[in-house]
C-alpha cells in the first residue's frame, strides 16, 4: 500500500538494544497477545486479499518462540503457571510443516536447535540458554 519506494545501494545496519523489549524483559501478557496478533494479521490479509499462505505460519512460529522465551525469563512460579499455555501455543504455532519448510531448514543449526528444543518442550534447557545469552 506504499505510495512511493526508495532504494539505496548502501548496506547499513543499526543494532539498537532496548532493555524493556520483549526479547529482554518479562511480560506475562505477551503469550496471550500472540493470538490477537494472529487475528489482526488474518484480518488484514483478508481485507487486502493477500495470499499470506505459509508466511504467516513461519512468522507466528517466530513470535511464539519469543513469547515462550519471555515466560522463561520470568520467575519459576510463572513458568509453572504458564506451562500448559506454552505447550498449547507451541503445538498451535510451531507446526511440523514450519519445521520442514525450506526457509526453516536454511536457518543456522543453532537457530534450528532452539526450535527443536521448543517443540520438545525442553524448558529447563531453553531457560539455561536464555540466561547464558544474557550474561
Amino acid at each position: 500500500d506504499c505510495n512511493a519506494i526508495f532504494v539505496t545501494h548502501s548496506a547499513g545496519y543499526v543494532n539498537r538494544v532496548n532493555d524493556s523489549s520483549v526479547t529482554h524483559s518479562y511480560n506475562p501478557k505477551f503469550l496471550n497477545e500472540t493470538e490477537n496478533l494472529k487475528k489482526c494479521l488474518l484480518h488484514i490479509a483478508e481485507i487486502k486479499n493477500w495470499p499470506i499462505g505459509t508466511q504467516l505460519d513461519e512468522y507466528l512460529a517466530y513470535v511464539c518462540q519469543f513469547a515462550v522465551f519471555n515466560i522463561l525469563r520470568g520467575p519459576q512460579k510463572a513458568i509453572k503457571q504458564y506451562k500448559k499455555t506454552m505447550n498449547r501455543y507451541i503445538k498451535q504455532y510451531v507446526p511440523s510443516s514450519v519445521l520442514k519448510s525450506d526457509k526453516f531448514l536454511s536457518l543456522p543449526l543453532k537457530k534450528r536447535l532452539i526450535y527443536y528444543l521448543l517443540v520438545l518442550r525442553c524448558y529447563r534447557v531453553l531457560k539455561f540458554i536464555i540466561e547464558k545469552k544474557s550474561k
